[in-house]
This record gives C-alpha cells, sequence and structure tokens, in this order.
C-alpha cells in the first residue's frame, strides 16, 4: 500500500476548498453582476418609454396647438370659405372645357 504524507494530504484538501471557495466567490460575483445589469435594463426601458410617451404627447399638443390657430385664423377661415371652393370649381371648369 502506497503511503501519502499528510503534508500532501492537506495540501490536496487545502487545495480543493479552496477551489470550491473561488467556486463559489465567482458564481456570487456573477450572479451580483447580472442582477445589476437587470436592473439598470430595466431601468432604461422605463425611462424610453416615458421618452416616448411625452415625445407623442407634445406631439399631439403641437398638432392640437395648430389646428386651434388655424381654426381661429380669419385668413385661415376665408381662405376655406372663398378661395378654396372658387380653385376647385375653376379647375373643374378646366377639366370639362
Amino acid at each position: 500500500m502506497k503511503r501519502v504524507s499528510i503534508a500532501k494530504r492537506l495540501f490536496r484538501v487545502y487545495t480543493r476548498l479552496f477551489s470550491l471557495f473561488f467556486a463559489a466567490a465567482m458564481i456570487l460575483v456573477t450572479l451580483f453582476i447580472f442582477h445589476f445589469l437587470q436592473e439598470n435594463i430595466i431601468e432604461t426601458q422605463k425611462q424610453m418609454a416615458m421618452n416616448v410617451t411625452q415625445t407623442i404627447e407634445g406631439y399631439f399638443s403641437d398638432v392640437n396647438d395648430f389646428s386651434m390657430s388655424l381654426t381661429n385664423s380669419d385668413k385661415f377661415k376665408e381662405a376655406v370659405i372663398n378661395e378654396i371652393p372658387n380653385s376647385l370649381r375653376d379647375a373643374a371648369n378646366r377639366i370639362r372645357h
């Protein structure tokens, strides 16, 4: 039977324990990094959704303001009531002749 000294056995045990603790530490660090990245990704998605929502709301607000200014504009009312129908009649007359 082969005899192994106690120093070699202890060295093997300590290297295995060190490897086990090192692997556990690496797993924990990796999990922490993934958790941190996941939180940042979720926060970024929330901010992007808020930005898109604000941009869309701003667009519709601007369009509403523009349409209200057109509705209240005397030039626009005159164009709708007089100039556009006259232009359409003239175009229709040119097509017929």
